[in-house]
């Protein structure tokens, strides 16, 4: 990827990282495109089609707000911005208190309407299975 002088600790990273979004990130209009159709494609994933725009402002919440500028995204209420952190914090506690999972749950094995016998991740897209040869 050409990612040269990556630093090695973690407050180093987040300061680079930081100083990088400051100098390259900015908001243009194929931003706006790309990341809302990503939002709603992530959206339908999970939620019924009537219920993808309550969806979007849980999304928003869930970036930060340099992310959210450059990706034209609106700022969600600061209540629901709280809520999502204080939702997944509890989530995580009460995962901790449950016996680990013995096998995944996988995207790829969820019933889908258009891939109604499920899917390969190789399996899609428009190139054929040898693409590589």
């Amino acid at each position: 990827m050409g990612i040269n002088d990556i630093p090695q600790s973690f407050d180093a990273f987040d300061a680079y990282k930081n100083t990088y979004e400051v100098n390259h990130f900015r908001y243009a209009p194929s931003n706006a495109e790309i990341a809302n159709a990503t939002r709603d494609l992530l959206l339908s994933f999970y939620l019924p089609q009537r219920l993808v725009p309550l969806g979007r402002p849980v999304v928003h919440a869930l970036c930060d707000p340099r992310l959210r500028q450059t990706m034209g995204f609106t700022d969600p209420p600061y209540w629901l911005e709280k809520l999502v952190a204080t939702t997944l914090n509890a989530r995580a506690k009460l995962l901790c208190l449950l016996p680990a999972r013995r096998r995944p749950r996988l995207i790829s094995e969820r019933r889908r309407k258009t891939y109604p016998q499920g899917y390969q991740i190789g399996q899609l897209g428009t190139f054929t299975k040898d693409r590589d040869k």
